[in-house]
């Protein structure tokens, strides 16, 4: 909830895993894409926007520039 972060990740390849969308799901992360994600959202953020939405009507593009605000309000770095 406090900007936009890139972090790595390994999912488990086991025989006995699960689908890399249920380990992002299991992990309270929820995948942009269904097919091979490469970016997913925490539920609390989401929890967040949609609160946000009732109370303020705040659009989803804005939400988002408050997020690459608070990772770099100088504009300085690509987020």
């Amino acid at each position: 909830m406090h900007g936009i972060y890139e972090v790595g990740l390994d999912f488990c390849g086991c025989e006995k895993s699960t689908n890399i969308l249920s380990q992002l799901l299991h992990y309270k992360l929820y995948p942009a894409t269904t097919h091979n994600p490469q970016t997913a959202a925490m539920f609390r953020v989401l929890n967040h926007f949609h609160i946000l939405r009732f109370e303020s009507k705040c659009s989803a593009h804005e939400f988002y520039q408050s997020l690459a605000r608070e990772t770099d309000n100088a504009g300085l770095l690509h987020v």
